[in-house]
C-alpha cells in the first residue's frame, strides 16, 4: 500500500470518528455531557497526530527533498496541523460549555478542509511526482512505526 493509500484510509476513519461526534453534539445539549464530547475530541485528535506524524516524518521530507518549490505548500501543511491540533490545549481547559462546542466545531471544520486539500491536491501531485514504486516504500515505512 503506497502512503497516500494509507493516509486516505485514516482520513475515512477518522471522518468517521468526525461523524459519530457530531451526531452526538445534535442530540446532546446538557452540560454534563460536554465533557464526553470533550473526551471524545480529544481521543479523535490524538489520531491525528499520529497521522500528521506519519505525513510529517515521511512524505513532506520526501516532496520537500525533492522539489524545493513545494516548500511554501509543504510550510502550509505543517502549519494547518498546528493549528487543528492547537486546539486542544483549549478544549482541555475550556469549563464554558459553550466555547467547548465551538471549539470542537473549529476542530471538524479545519480537519475536513485540511483532509479535502490532501485528498485532491497533495495526495496526487505526491502520486505525479514521486511515482508509485517510492509511495509504496513510504508506505511500508510508515506501516512499521
Amino acid at each position: 500500500m503506497d502512503i497516500t493509500q494509507l493516509l486516505s484510509v485514516e482520513h475515512k476513519v477518522i471522518l468517521r470518528q468526525v461523524h459519530y461526534l457530531e451526531k452526538l453534539m445534535k442530540v446532546t445539549r446538557s452540560e454534563k455531557t460536554v465533557c464526553c464530547l470533550r473526551e471524545m475530541t480529544m481521543l479523535i485528535a490524538d489520531t491525528v497526530q499520529r497521522h500528521s506524524s506519519l505525513e510529517d516524518k515521511f512524505l513532506f521530507p520526501e516532496i520537500g527533498r525533492y522539489f524545493n518549490e513545494e516548500k511554501n505548500f509543504i510550510a502550509m501543511m505543517e502549519f494547518e496541523h498546528g493549528e487543528i491540533l492547537g486546539i486542544m490545549p483549549v478544549l482541555e481547559n475550556a469549563d464554558d460549555p459553550k466555547l467547548v462546542r465551538k471549539e470542537i466545531e473549529n476542530f471538524i471544520k479545519s480537519l475536513r478542509s485540511h483532509f479535502l486539500k490532501e485528498e485532491t491536491s497533495y495526495f496526487p501531485y505526491a502520486k505525479k511526482k514521486l511515482g508509485v514504486n517510492r509511495l509504496r516504500v513510504l508506505g511500508n515505512k510508515a506501516i512499521k512505526i
